[in-house]
């Protein structure tokens, strides 16, 4: 390396550290102050209700991912047996079957009119629950199952209603 390359290298370096105080300098003076902020409660009859679907397909993601995390561990895992890897790789793709139906199941129930809903498949039970003031009609029931049936091909279904 000659001497320009060098002076280049350098002068190279101390523009970066100059921009590196520069950024730093002004980025202090954009901080938010957190004692002004100020929390509103939003009081809103449908937001308990719309809560418990939120939070509870929140929480069924959250395990959902929880469970395929631990069986992708299984088959990445070399260590395990030929089986376990097997065994493990068959669950999950029976799971994220699982998974896309319940979401097909509760898409087709908000095209079809209801206004909100959650859906649990295990095993060959489903069971769905429908964001409905009252009790469901024979006929809403019927659309429920039907749909549950043609996508998920599950006969054993519960299904509640939540206000």
């Amino acid at each position: 390396m000659d001497k320009k390359q060098a002076v280049i290298i350098v002068s190279l370096l101390v523009l970066i550290v100059c921009t590196g105080v520069l950024a730093s300098q002004a980025q202090s003076r954009f901080y938010v102050h957190t004692n002004e902020f100020t929390p509103t409660l939003i009081n809103d009859s449908n937001s308990s209700e719309d809560s418990y679907f939120t939070t509870a397909k929140l929480t069924r993601s959250e395990e959902n991912e929880r469970y395929c995390q631990a069986l992708k561990e299984i088959i990445n895992d070399k260590s395990q047996s030929e089986s376990a890897m097997k065994t493990a790789s068959d669950q999950y793709a029976q799971h994220t079957i699982v998974i896309n139906n319940e979401l097909k199941i509760e898409e087709q129930l908000k095209a079809d009119g209801f206004s909100d809903s959650i859906c649990y498949i295990q095993d060959d039970t489903a069971k769905v629950i429908i964001q409905s003031k009252e009790k469901l009609d024979d006929e809403a029931t019927k659309k429920v199952q039907q749909v549950v049936l043609n996508i998920a091909k599950i006969r054993d279904i519960v299904i509640t209603n939540r206000e």
